[in-house]
């Protein structure tokens, strides 16, 4: 799907506008046969024309729309994944002059955008746009 042209409006650059365009000279027509053959070459190498290949089960410029919709669970055990990453992802800080473990430290700085929960709670933006306070729960983009 290549999004709306502004969030939540239902229109796009493509479709229709991409027509006009067309027809008024904005581009030319090889410009549209060349975006028309990366996307039907890739359908073909993934194997799209396949009868046995899924459906489409998702409508997002018509969520509610329960007919398309089929609400598939795709998590599977990612939590596992998502703990696994996490795990291995873990710094190591080296240990110069035995000061590690800290003995009753006063007090910790921890710093940056990510160092705390967002003062409005983990979901600070309905759409994770703006300028984050802390860590978000939802990301940008298919996060």
């Amino acid at each position: 799907m290549p999004g709306d042209i502004t969030f939540d409006s239902g229109t796009s650059y493509f479709g229709g506008n991409l027509t006009a365009y067309v027809q008024n000279d904005t581009i030319p027509l090889s410009r549209l046969d060349d975006m028309a053959t990366r996307i039907i070459a890739a359908w073909y190498y993934m194997h799209q024309d396949d009868p046995s290949y899924p459906t489409v089960n998702f409508n997002a410029f018509q969520p509610d729309d329960e007919a398309t919709n089929e609400r598939v669970d795709v998590q599977d055990d990612h939590d596992v994944l998502v703990r696994k990453i996490g795990a291995a992802s873990t710094i190591l800080l080296k240990n110069v002059n035995c000061t590690l473990p800290l003995k009753a430290p006063r007090s910790i700085v921890l710093v940056g955008s990510d160092a705390g929960p967002p003062i409005v709670g983990p979901n600070e933006y309905f759409d994770a746009g703006g300028d984050p306070t802390g860590t978000l729960a939802l990301a940008w983009g298919s996060g």
